[in-house]
């Protein structure tokens, strides 16, 4: 992912790239929540968990805003 205002490439882990390409897919939060759980054998609170983690970080870096008010980007 390339983040032109701070002029930085981020790379992303496979999970990452996954949440990344839901969310441009305008998927809520609880469909990618549920997709990833049973994707990746995960109890769905853990990814609830990591998704909230990620989501945060790429507000912080400009790359989304408002995600759960919008839910998408």
């Amino acid at each position: 992912m390339l983040d032109i205002q701070q002029g930085q490439i981020l790379h992303l882990n496979p999970m990452g790239s996954v949440i990344f390409m839901r969310l441009q897919q305008g998927e809520t939060e609880s469909k990618i929540i549920d997709e990833i759980a049973q994707e990746f054998r995960m109890r769905p609170e853990i990814v609830q968990k990591d998704l909230s983690e990620f989501l945060l970080s790429l507000e912080r870096r400009g790359l989304i805003r408002n995600y759960r008010a919008s839910e998408g980007l």
